[in-house]
């Protein structure tokens, strides 16, 4: 194995984390209903903290977009606006 992978590769691994995160809030909406009024609280209290990592996350995203953009080569940054304008 590589010591150092490539940036592409880190996303696409980013990628398939987030989608397994995403199954996380699939099987707590399949305990709803099930569980006593403290864990309900528990998970409750999860939340907000959980929101503010993702907020973070999103912040880092933009940052190497930027990055990435910078580094781009001419046509790369064409179909990068592009993209861009189409959202």
């Amino acid at each position: 194995m590589r010591d150092l992978t490539s940036c592409a590769d880190n996303l696409v691994l980013f990628g398939e984390m987030l989608e397994v995160a995403s199954e996380y809030i699939t099987r707590c909406e399949k305990t709803l209903g099930h569980e006593g009024a403290f864990m309900v609280e528990l998970a409750h209290d999860q939340i907000s903290s959980l929101r503010q990592r993702v907020v973070k996350m999103e912040q880092r995203l933009r940052e190497l977009e930027s990055q990435l953009r910078l580094q781009a080569s001419p046509s790369q940054k064409k179909a990068a606006r592009a993209c861009s304008t189409k959202e």
